[in-house]
């Protein structure tokens, strides 16, 4: 198999894994290509999306972002078993171009809701505190998959859930912005989010749905918010007080502080169950507001 980027004037070898024999048919659908082949079955080449990209020149010595395809939400999980092919990616595939010479450069991969708000970012050299994947460019064509998500929830650390998963929010459909930053230079496109057609749910039930579970995200993470403000007030209120009594002052300032400690911590059982210390201790141990709240973000943001 061969390719033209210049309608045929030249061509180059295609060939990838393709294995040599002969070809029936060939069709680009929804932008992958499958090829049918007498005697080997099928070969399926997913998103050949770059190779229509207008824009970009090949010049060797530039980056590139490509224009991504429209992305659906969600996408088919795939097959299990030994035999099954391997499956698409789920999500939104970002396809960017670099140069051999720009690899030492900070990269940064930005998602933007079209108003400009951050949703993701992915770097070459992430923040100690981030949560977000490296990128690990190599030169030439690179690829890195947004999984259609906002961050996770944000909990006090050691939190567990029963029955719930904290994680991100799924963006609704509507228009992204898809950023690049490779040193002084930002390159910019868009990404087009569509519900599966095949869903009875609407386009603006997915966006109904996605405010929701930012809301009830929101009320979780207010909750856990103040968790830490009681466990940070009564570190700072025991530690000031055993201090103050070293430095000379009357010891009932320690009592008071433990007393205090007592009743913050009453309201500290009410928002979270503190005696999880393992993700099957809720099993045994009832849980508080704070696992209500995260078993109904999990409900909501269920893929229909």
């Amino acid at each position: 198999m061969y390719i033209s980027f210049n309608e045929g004037e030249s061509w180059e070898p295609f060939q990838l894994n393709l294995p040599h024999t002969p070809i029936t048919d060939m069709l680009v659908y929804r932008n992958d290509l499958g090829i049918s082949t007498q005697g080997r079955a099928f070969w399926i080449l997913d998103d050949i999306s770059p190779l229509h990209d207008e824009g970009f020149g090949g010049n060797a010595n530039e980056p590139y972002l490509f224009s991504p395809r429209t992305a659906y939400r969600p996408q088919l999980r795939g097959f299990r078993g030994g035999s099954a092919p391997k499956s698409a990616p789920r999500g939104a595939s970002m396809y960017f171009y670099m140069p051999e010479e720009k690899l030492s450069d900070l990269v940064k991969l930005v998602v933007k809701e079209k108003d400009g708000t951050l949703i993701r970012s992915f770097s070459t050299q992430p923040e100690k505190a981030s949560r977000e994947g490296k990128l690990s460019p190599r030169a030439g064509l690179n690829r890195y998959i947004w999984d259609l998500k906002y961050p996770r929830v944000d909990l006090q650390k050691g939190a567990f859930m029963s029955l719930a998963n904290t994680g991100g929010a799924w963006a609704a459909p509507g228009t992204y912005i898809i950023e690049m930053e490779v040193g002084d230079q930002s390159l910019t496109t868009e990404l087009t989010i569509k519900a599966d057609p095949r869903w009875e749910a609407s386009e603006e039930d997915l966006q109904e749905q996605f405010r929701l579970t930012r809301e009830v995200q929101k009320s979780l993470e207010e909750i856990h918010q103040n968790i830490g403000k009681i466990r940070s007030i009564k570190k700072q209120s025991q530690e000031t007080a055993k201090r103050a009594v070293r430095a000379g002052f009357d010891k009932s300032l320690v009592v008071m502080a433990e007393e205090m400690g007592s009743k913050l911590t009453e309201i500290e059982e009410e928002l979270i169950q503190v005696r999880n210390e393992s993700s099957q201790d809720p099993i045994n141990y009832p849980p508080r507001l704070d696992d209500q709240f995260a078993y109904l973000y999990s409900t909501v943001n269920s893929l229909l």
